[in-house]
């Protein structure tokens, strides 16, 4: 099988996992999966392939592992889980399930050993009101302290990929090069200068900073407060251009495009 190389969750540094690693990596998701999704777990139904990973500067000793399911002869998704100790879930745009790890609020199973299993959706985090008479114990938070120059730009990136909207994922435009060309080329250039590294600094109420934001074919400049619990808060945003292309979305995965030769996606950084 073909794979093709999707835009990443968030940049960095990623590492393709080796033979062995990926592996391990997918025996032990699949049985997450299964665990929790039965017969309709996308492991049992879609061969995946072409995973890297990428350290967490917010969530030290954590990763996000970032992958490729064949969802038809003619079609690739990518998903991407985060993963960390005792604890697997495939990112589905969902923000219960990082909030309530944020703040450690995410309950463990009461058997010793077992990890939180969650593959998609949000049934068994905390939630003011709702009893778990069979938890004693929650997840630690993993959240590092948020820093404007690193921690709260580097946690920024994920959580806006990772929280998605009626029409998909949020994704920042630091650059020119976060579009394809064709894109490029397609709409008003005004928003060029625009595209630059957020730089984020320290508020009355959090960490503020402006970026460019591209959701649902439109790309406008947003103003982000992160607050030190790691709740995200979009404060104002200015429509900048329409009619951009978006990365089609199907939960758990994002960027579903067409897996043969030439097709979308190709030559993507």
């Amino acid at each position: 099988m073909q794979t093709v190389t999707s835009w990443p969750l968030i940049p960095g540094d990623w590492k393709a996992l080796n033979e062995q690693e990926s592996a391990q990596f997918v025996e032990r998701l699949g049985a997450v999966a299964s665990r929790t999704q039965g017969a309709d777990a996308f492991t049992r139904q879609h061969p995946v392939s072409g995973l890297r990973a990428l350290p967490l500067s917010f969530y030290p000793g954590w990763l996000v592992v970032e992958g490729e399911a064949q969802l038809s002869g003619d079609e690739i998704g990518t998903f991407d889980v985060l993963y960390g100790p005792r604890f697997m879930w495939v990112i589905d745009g969902q923000s219960g399930v990082i909030n309530a790890l944020n703040v450690g609020r995410l309950p463990l199973p009461p058997a010793d050993g077992d990890d939180v299993s969650l593959v998609a959706g949000d049934a068994s985090i905390d939630r003011p009101g709702r009893s778990h008479p069979s938890v004693t114990h929650f997840l630690p938070s993993p959240l590092a302290e948020l820093e404007p120059a690193t921690t709260a730009a580097d946690y920024l990136r994920f959580y806006c990929a990772s929280v998605w909207g009626e029409h998909g994922p949020f994704r920042l435009i630091e650059s020119v090069d976060a579009l394809d060309p064709s894109d490029v080329q397609a709409i008003d250039g005004s928003w060029r200068d625009k595209a630059q590294p957020i730089k984020l600094q320290k508020a009355a109420k959090g960490i503020e900073g402006d970026t460019l934001v591209l959701y649902g074919g439109a790309l406008f400049s947003a103003r982000f407060r992160v607050a030190k619990n790691g709740s995200v808060r979009m404060l104002n945003d200015t429509p900048l251009a329409s009619g951009v292309p978006t990365l089609r979305h199907q939960p758990p995965f994002r960027d579903v495009r067409p897996s043969g030769a030439g097709g979308v996606g190709m030559g993507r950084p």
